[in-house]
Order: structure tokens, then C-alpha cells, then sequence
């Protein structure tokens, strides 16, 4: 671009040098002639301004160019953290989700990636009565904690071989391995059950056990 610059303003400058000379060849022959070279001459001025136009276009451009330049390299940085990131997350998928992050153009490391499959069935459960009316209290077995995420609580008020009838009870989830269920009606019979869960999927629900809410 500096090249051009310099070709454009050597340009402009004999175009301004002939529109000058015209001028003065124009005064020196006399006014008939004047007239019609001085039109030549600012005809040559004109076109001159273009060239100063094209000039500043082409100073924009660059600027701009150098611009657009250093936002692409910002971004390129950014993408580079993304992707180191996403990259040392992908040395812990499970070997189930291996073939996604590969996929995506990833090299998993050679380490042994955690293992989680999904939480054995509960056992243990034991419901009561609670202190407040409808309430009930439950306590079961506790899994290990590396293995689960937690435990979801579901009451059925109907029918427990109906899969249908089988809603989230208040709470719907604990951490702990008991919890007090509320938001029951008086002198109702409920069954109970918990599935453990983690992330990508649950367990097989305990057996249900039921009671009748206080």
C-alpha cells in the first residue's frame, strides 16, 4: 500500500504541475484561448482531488486492515485457552463419551479416565411417620459418595406397579442418605422409593416401602 501512496502522490503532483503550466500558457495566448485551457486545467485539479481522495480511501483501508488483524489474533488467543481447556477436560470423559470429544478433533491423553457408571439400586429404606403432620421421615443405606451424586425421592399415592403414578416427593433430592418428606395428606397411604443418580443417568429405585401419613 505505501507503494501505491507514493505512485498515486507523484501522479497528483505532475497532473497539479500541467494544470499550472496550462494556466499560464492559457494567460500568455490571450483570453479566447484562456478560457478553454484554464477549464483544462481545472478539469486536471479535479482529478487531482480524486487522487486525494483515493489516497485517504486506501490510508482507511489499511487502517482498518491492521485493525481486523489484531481482533483476529485476539480471538485466535482466546480460542487457544478454549481449546486447552476443553482439551484437559477431555483427559477425564468417561470411555463412553471418548468417541464425541475425539469427534470434535480431540487427542485424549493416555490416562485412565474416570469411571462412573451408573449408582447400584438402593437398599435399606425405612419410612415413619414424621413429628409434624404430613410429614414422613426416611433413612436408607448410604453409597459412597464418589459414586453418586446424589438421591432422588418419589412417593406414589395410588398404585406402586403403576409406573405412571410415581411422582417427585418434596424434596425432590437429597445429598444424605435421609430426608423428611412433606407436603403430604393426612391419614393417606403412600408408597416411597429412591433412586440414586449421577450425572449421566440414574439407578434401579429401591423397593418401595409404604406408610400413612400422621
Amino acid at each position: 500500500m505505501a507503494d501505491d501512496r507514493i505512485l498515486l502522490a507523484t501522479q497528483k503532483k505532475k497532473i497539479s504541475d500541467k494544470a499550472h503550466d496550462g494556466n499560464v500558457i492559457g494567460t500568455n495566448m490571450g483570453a479566447d484561448s484562456d478560457s478553454d485551457i484554464s477549464d483544462a486545467g481545472d478539469a486536471l485539479l479535479a482529478n487531482s482531488d480524486d487522487i486525494d481522495q483515493k489516497i485517504k480511501d486506501r490510508d482507511d483501508a489499511e487502517a482498518a486492515a491492521i485493525q481486523l488483524t489484531g481482533e483476529l489474533n485476539d480471538l485466535e488467543e482466546d480460542w487457544d485457552k478454549l481449546y486447552k481447556a476443553a482439551a484437559e477436560a477431555a483427559e477425564k470423559v468417561h470411555p463412553n463419551d471418548a468417541p464425541v470429544w475425539q469427534g470434535f478433533g480431540f487427542q485424549l491423553a493416555d490416562v485412565e479416565p474416570t469411571d462412573r457408571s451408573l449408582p447400584p439400586k438402593v437398599t435399606g429404606l425405612q419410612v415413619t411417620q414424621g413429628d409434624a403432620a404430613n410429614e414422613g421421615d426416611l433413612v436408607w443405606d448410604p453409597l459412597p459418595q464418589a459414586d453418586i451424586d446424589g438421591y432422588f425421592i418419589e412417593v406414589n399415592p395410588t398404585d406402586p406397579i403403576d409406573p405412571a403414578a410415581w411422582v417427585s416427593a418434596k424434596p425432590r433430592s437429597v445429598s444424605k442418605s435421609k430426608v423428611t418428606i412433606t407436603g403430604l395428606i393426612t391419614r393417606q397411604k403412600y408408597w416411597v422409593r429412591i433412586i440414586a443418580f449421577i450425572g449421566r443417568g440414574e439407578g434401579p429405585p429401591s423397593d418401595p416401602k409404604s406408610f400413612i401419613a400422621p
